[in-house]
């Protein structure tokens, strides 16, 4: 798997909702992620005999999801600007479990400086690695089916998360530094709430069709962004 930036991005549109400015002090952003045609297919990975027992002799590669319409699943959208980079104190800690041979969700947010877990909800041992770039910050072996283990990353940042026994599966954790980060969905969409009105630029990053961003301003709720990325190579 390999981690592309900077290609190149553009933007379709965006649509102001209705509400009139000045009523609230805080409002909605939606918007979807898509992707120029011809969109990529989903891509197998097959997996060595020895893991078939347990994995089956094939896998669907998490790194590249797009729907039948071009919408682009586990993209990271957040906002950039000049507001209060604060996590809220009141959270559900969030986990990222190891299931069906792959990790689970494939991009976890976890507030900066805050725990999240790491399950094993499999009948099988597996070797987890987690990276800032090349380097190995973690690395702790869990047992089949063994209770959440409890991490926590020093600073914001976007870290990849390995298994060492079965290599197709990786993961992502986004350790943010405020609440207004989304992942795409199956039909690329993704929703921010309690957003302060203010002059922003959104940011988007897909682990392998790059990253770029576009300017927003919020003076009422907005109802649709559109971004559409192009593929590299």
């Amino acid at each position: 798997m390999e981690i592309r930036r900077g290609s190149s991005i553009t933007f379709l549109f965006f649509v102001l909702g209705l509400a009139a400015p000045g009523i609230n002090s805080a409002y909605e952003i939606q918007g979807r992620v898509s992707v120029t045609p011809p969109y990529p297919g989903l891509k197998k990975i097959q997996v060595k005999k020895k893991h078939h027992d347990a994995c089956a002799g094939e896998q669907i590669s998490q790194s590249l999801i797009v729907s039948e319409n071009g919408f682009v699943k586990n993209a990271v959208v957040s906002l950039k600007g000049n507001f209060e980079k604060k996590a809220g104190t009141d959270f559900e800690i969030p986990v990222l479990d190891q299931k069906d041979c792959n990790f689970q969700p494939h991009i976890l947010i976890a507030p900066g400086g805050k725990p999240f877990h790491v399950a094993n909800s499999d009948p099988m041992d597996h070797d987890v690695r987690i990276f800032d770039e090349a380097d190995m910050l973690l690395r702790f072996e869990m047992d089949a089916y063994d209770k959440p283990v409890e991490k926590q990353l020093r600073k914001a940042g976007t870290y990849v998360v390995r298994c060492g026994l079965h290599p197709w599966m990786h993961a992502f954790v986004v350790s943010a530094e405020h609440p207004y980060y989304a992942v795409s969905d199956q039909n690329g969409e993704f929703r921010f709430t309690g957003v302060p009105p203010g002059r922003y630029h959104l940011h988007i990053w897909h682990e392998t069709l790059g990253e770029g961003q576009i300017p927003v301003e919020v003076e009422k709720d907005i109802s649709e962004i559109s971004y559409t990325f192009r593929p590299v190579g």
